[in-house]
């Protein structure tokens, strides 16, 4: 059996950059990153996050990357998002307002086996 390597992980500061980074990918910034968020718990830690990979990283193929940070529970089954009048993150069972753009949530049973949250 393969052996899978951990992808790397890049820790960003709150789940407001994370989704900053995620609505920059769907705003045809990187049109074939994912668009979701991916959400398990570790422990006692909610943790939020993306994959994708750096293309052409040196000499490698690529290199595979789990964007994530820490919150709390989801409220809702998206994050919706919008910058003006003023920058606002929040949870949504529904995508029904357009002043918003909104991210669904994946929530995974457990952690995927090639992402290693440091406890």
């Amino acid at each position: 059996m393969t052996q899978i390597k951990p992808a790397l992980t890049l820790k960003v500061k709150d789940l407001k950059n994370l989704v900053r980074l995620l609505i920059t990918w769907t705003a045809g910034v990187i049109r074939e990153r994912t668009t979701n968020v991916l959400y398990f718990k570790q422990g006692n830690k909610h943790i939020y996050g993306a994959f994708t990979i750096s293309l052409g990283y040196y000499e490698l193929r690529g290199l595979p990357l789990f964007i994530w940070t820490e919150g709390d529970a989801p409220a809702g089954g998206f994050i919706k998002y919008r910058s003006q009048p003023t920058e606002e993150i929040d949870f949504s069972d529904n995508t029904d307002d357009p002043k918003y753009q909104y991210l669904p949530i994946i929530s995974l049973s457990e952690p995927p086996p090639f992402v290693k949250i440091e406890e």
